[in-house]
Order: structure tokens, then C-alpha cells, then sequence
């Protein structure tokens, strides 16, 4: 018996029958990692100090590549992971979100993690503003999905992000 397949299947083409398929048809460009890989290089050199040796040093190393979990559209090409939270990163530079400046998020200082306050204590700090940090919430410009906060030395920290690593 003779073995048949599908005609629109590739695995079907074997070496007797004529022709061979194309790049084209098999949706196959050998050339499009370099191309990608050149604009990403693109991108990051866009926020880079402008000086002669800009074009020829190489660009910093980034721990990943964050996307977003929903729609995955991308949101950061260079960033930092934190030391203790691995699925945690910082970045200056982003692309795809939006900073809400309606939301403020505070969060308790490192320095008051360690030791415990009264709630009143605590109350009395909050509203004088000096004991906790103010973040603000950032989301996808793409879905609206939250992937992090922004904090006030302007740095974005994100948390709900699938991470790709370089």
C-alpha cells in the first residue's frame, strides 16, 4: 500500500515527486534574525548618550526582554532583574505603557519593613506623607493589563511580565 497524504502538507513532498518548495512557500526568511536583531540594536541605541563611539561600542547588557501577559506586546528591551525577586525587573526606558498618575500606590520603605509600628503609628506617618513610597500604577498601552509601578526617581518597576532572556 502506498503512503498518501494531504497535497497541502509539507511532511506529504517527498524526493520523488517534482519541485521542491521556496523559502516563500514555506514562510521562511533566512535573513529576518538579522534583520530583527537590527532593530532591536535600533531601539536601544535611541536612548543611548550621543557621542563618536556610539556606533562602534557595544550596547549594555539587558537581562531580558519583557512582554506583556496578555497581549504580549513588548514593553521593555533592556532592563535589570532584582537581585532577591527574579521575577522582578527595572527599567528607565519603555515602550507600549502608560503611567496612571490617578492611582497612588504606597508601599512601606525598606527601612520600616524591619521594625513593627502601631497602626496608629503607622496611620500618623501615611498621612504626613514621609513613611511610605508613592508609586504609580503602569500598564500596557496595548490592553490595559498592570505589568508594574513607577516610582518617583522615575523608574519603572516591573512584576506581571512574561520575561524573554537575552
Amino acid at each position: 500500500m502506498k503512503h498518501r497524504s494531504h497535497p497541502n502538507c509539507v511532511s506529504g513532498i517527498t524526493g520523488g515527486e517534482s519541485g521542491s518548495l521556496s523559502n516563500d512557500d514555506l514562510l521562511y526568511d533566512p535573513s529576518i534574525d538579522d534583520q530583527n536583531q537590527r532593530w532591536v540594536d535600533q531601539q536601544r541605541r535611541k536612548y543611548q548618550p550621543l557621542t563618536a563611539v556610539t556606533t562602534t561600542r557595544p550596547l549594555p547588557h539587558s537581562d531580558a526582554v519583557l512582554n506583556c501577559p496578555a497581549c504580549m506586546s513588548l514593553l521593555c528591551l533592556d532592563c535589570q532583574r532584582h537581585s532577591l525577586y527574579k521575577n522582578q525587573y527595572r527599567a528607565m526606558f519603555v515602550m507600549n505603557c502608560n503611567v496612571d498618575r490617578s492611582e497612588i500606590l504606597r508601599y512601606p520603605k525598606q527601612a520600616d519593613k524591619s521594625r513593627r509600628r502601631s497602626r496608629k503609628q503607622a496611620e500618623a506617618a501615611t498621612e504626613q506623607g514621609t513613611s511610605d513610597a508613592a508609586y504609580y500604577a503602569v500598564r500596557c498601552s496595548i490592553c490595559t493589563t498592570e505589568v508594574g509601578v513607577f516610582d518617583e526617581d522615575e523608574v519603572f518597576h516591573f512584576f506581571n511580565v512574561l520575561s524573554s532572556y537575552t
